[in-house]
């Protein structure tokens, strides 16, 4: 269960992969200063947070740094919010910041960690909270004060976190004349961890030839507990589908680094636009030779009784023959 864990808080790294500088002056933390300074900011690295409470752990931390590059000290405040998508948090509680008011000198950095403390109400698995930074004005500081922003924090408490979700295609099953140039995947998450899925869809003739593929979760989103997500994944051409019958749309999906994967499959009976205007016209043909064939007989019906080609019988006369 715990390399599961650590498994999910891998994935959750490649969500920030290239992205592990924030420049917080996107989110309003920047502005040129009076005087007609230099404009400045505040960055965070890294850009998204996680700490995890090991199984038999009763504490756990995770430090980040603030660097301020105004030519003014910045003081900043930091505190914990349930994040806006994943209501029902419990760890709120749990979260600690220190120190949780910091000036940043200008030029400087200063180092930050959040505390997970265990407790008997923190429920186990995965959970969303927003690490708010709010910026205040320090005496002679010349630099705006604007609103807070949010940064990811993920909670993980791996003593008991269940690792479950499932992925079903969607709007596939029946019959059609095209095979579908991309299929609707979509994912349940029935554990109580956060997870990203990865896996691929494919498309099998009934020979057993994969015709069509695709990646799953190409932009690598996560789905919260008890959260459901719809991806839609284009599918590569790889070989021509030409025979017609059953085909199978299969979706093989888990949680990546080396986890077994599961399979889901809806069946699809394919029968291509040529071969279905053939098909058209052999019926055609067929029962226009079928008329033609009634027609001959009926007309061999109503010919005379009489043998064709038959020499006429002689007529008898009264006289005697010498």
């Amino acid at each position: 269960m715990r390399s599961t864990a650590r498994s999910n808080r891998a994935g959750l790294a490649g969500l920030v992969t290239g992205a592990m500088l924030v420049a917080l002056p996107a989110h309003g933390f920047a502005a040129a200063q009076p005087g007609g300074g230099a404009a400045g900011g505040v960055t965070v690295i890294p850009a998204a947070l996680t700490v995890s409470l090991a199984k038999g752990e009763g504490m756990a931390q995770a430090a980040f740094r603030v660097s301020n590059s105004y030519s003014s000290a910045v003081a900043l405040h930091f505190s914990f919010e349930q994040a806006a998508k994943a209501p029902g948090n419990n760890a709120l509680p749990s979260l600690s910041i220190t120190p949780a008011d910091v000036a940043v000198p200008a030029g400087g950095s200063v180092a930050e960690s959040v505390t997970l403390t265990d407790s008997s109400k923190l429920a186990p698995g995965g959970q969303q909270v927003d690490l708010v930074m709010a910026q205040q004005s320090l005496p002679g500081a010349q630099v705006q004060v604007v609103p807070s922003v949010r940064l990811p924090l993920t909670v993980v408490k791996e003593d008991g976190a269940l690792t479950r979700f499932s992925a079903v295609p969607q709007g596939t099953a029946g019959f059609s004349l095209n095979l579908p140039a991309s299929v609707a995947v979509l994912v349940k998450n029935t554990g109580n961890m956060i997870v990203i899925p990865r896996g691929f869809v494919s498309v099998t003739d009934p020979r057993g030839r994969t015709v069509r593929k695709g990646v799953l979760n190409t932009a690598s989103l996560a789905v919260a507990p008890g959260d459901q997500l719809r991806l839609q994944t284009p599918l590569a051409l790889l070989d021509h589908p030409w025979p017609p019958g059953p085909y199978h749309i299969s979706v093989s999906y888990g949680i990546g680094g080396g986890q077994a994967m599961a399979r889901t499959a809806v069946r699809l009976f394919y029968m291509p636009v040529w071969q279905m205007l053939l098909a058209v016209l052999i019926v055609a043909l067929v029962v226009c030779f079928r008329q033609i064939w009634v027609e001959w007989l009926a007309l061999r019906m109503r010919r005379p009784s009489g043998q064709a080609g038959q020499a006429p019988t002689p007529t008898e006369t009264g006289g005697t023959t010498a």
